[in-house]
């Protein structure tokens, strides 16, 4: 699964369903919050969860709200 934020993330998108990704697969999200709540939604059990994103992003609150 990949899961986009922001407004600029179309391209994002694009690439990596034409380098082969399901799109339904890839998700693109403009609030934090609905992030938060559909990687809940996907996270049945133990699992890695990779966050990246630059200070301007404040992808630590996508993380916090993933651990409470």
């Amino acid at each position: 699964l990949l899961f986009l934020f922001g407004r600029e993330v179309a391209a994002l998108r694009e690439g990596a369903i034409e380098e082969g990704m399901d799109p339904g697969s890839v998700r693109v999200f403009e609030d934090r919050g609905a992030l938060a709540r559909a990687l809940k939604a996907e996270l049945a059990g133990p699992a890695v969860v990779l966050v990246k994103g630059s200070r301007d992003m404040r992808m630590e609150e996508v993380v916090e709200l993933l651990i409470s």
